[in-house]
């Protein structure tokens, strides 16, 4: 015996689709050719990246608000290859910024800025727009490194300077300050892999915390020291929160503390086999931890994970760097 039942959609009629036109495969997996859409923080323009004939996206931007519509204004002239992985606007709506690398395949990169005051000069004649290269040292990185998400911000209240992670290396960063009109760049926050001694002092004490734990068998298990991967800014850009990470056993520590020169503690600490990658990242510009701080100073909400096989979103209080509710 056996009991045959029809769902309602098993009785509706099926389309003749023979006849329809087909959607070329080369269509359907080609690139897009334009995406990236914004619109700037004052609203006076709208930018996005459009490819041309050779393949290649650059950068176009429209001012909003014009009677009759502005006509769109090419302000990159790539040729090359794509002319950024991600392009912002600053906060006064007169520079567009653009993260690349001034050599292609150097893994270093840079921040270029392109200044729109002549945005609206003759529409007739092409836009021809010079953009700068933000970071003097040629051997330095910005922003994007082998794991953790695009670490830049930018500031309302000062609108011609940005904050932007930087480095001579890919995964280890310092946070700078960086003047979009001198190109100034100040290191306001420092990572211990920026120095020779700091280094030292990591490796050693990663050494002498896995020589502990093979002799003991586990049974002690000496902290290892960490290095930042990643900072996060309190509402007022003060940055009280960064994500270490250990040499002796690959794991992750988020980091507080209660002002500027505070001093550091441990929020939580996860291993190497219980971190879930998806906060890192398996790639630059691809982590999603997040610590939000309150606009009180009193707690903050970790992107983390806490038991189980799924980050969560939780609330710790600063106060007590304890467990979070």
């Amino acid at each position: 015996f056996s009991l045959h039942t029809r769902s309602p959609a098993h009785n509706m009629s099926v389309p003749d689709t023979r006849g329809a036109p087909h959607l070329p495969l080369p269509i359907l997996f080609a690139k897009p050719q334009r995406d990236q859409l914004r619109i700037s923080p004052c609203g006076k323009f709208l930018a996005w990246r459009a490819r041309e004939e050779s393949g290649v996206l650059n950068l176009w931007v429209q001012r909003r608000g014009c009677q009759p519509p502005a006509p769109p204004r090419q302000v990159t002239y790539e040729q090359d290859r794509d002319v950024c992985l991600l392009f912002f606007f600053s906060m006064d709506d007169q520079t567009l910024i653009y993260l690349r690398e001034p050599c292609h395949g150097s893994e270093l990169y840079h921040l270029f800025a392109v200044d729109l005051g002549l945005v609206d000069q003759d529409e007739t004649q092409p836009l021809l727009l010079t953009a700068r290269d933000l970071i003097v040292d040629p051997k330095m990185t910005c922003a994007l490194g082998f794991v953790g998400g695009v670490q830049i911000w930018c500031m309302p209240d000062r609108p011609r300077q940005i904050l932007v992670a930087t480095g001579t290396g890919s995964l280890f960063w310092d946070v700078s300050l960086l003047n979009l009109d001198t190109q100034e760049c100040t290191v306001v926050e420092r990572n211990i892999m920026s120095t020779w001694y700091g280094k030292l002092w990591f490796l050693l004490g990663s050494l002498w915390s896995v020589a502990v734990r093979k002799f003991t068998c586990g049974w002690l298990k000496p902290a290892a020291p960490g290095a930042t991967i990643w900072w996060f800014p309190d509402p007022q850009f003060q940055f009280r929160g960064r994500l270490d990470a250990t040499l002796a056993d690959l794991g992750a520590t988020w980091n507080v503390r209660d002002g500027p020169r505070g001093k550091w503690r441990p929020l939580q600490r996860v291993s190497f086999d219980d971190l879930n990658m998806q906060l890192i990242g398996s790639s630059g510009g691809s982590g999603n931890a997040r610590m939000d701080f309150s606009d009180d100073g009193l707690t903050v909400d970790v992107h983390t994970r806490v038991g189980g096989d799924t980050t969560q979103y939780v609330r710790f209080p600063i106060a007590s760097g304890g467990q979070g509710g």
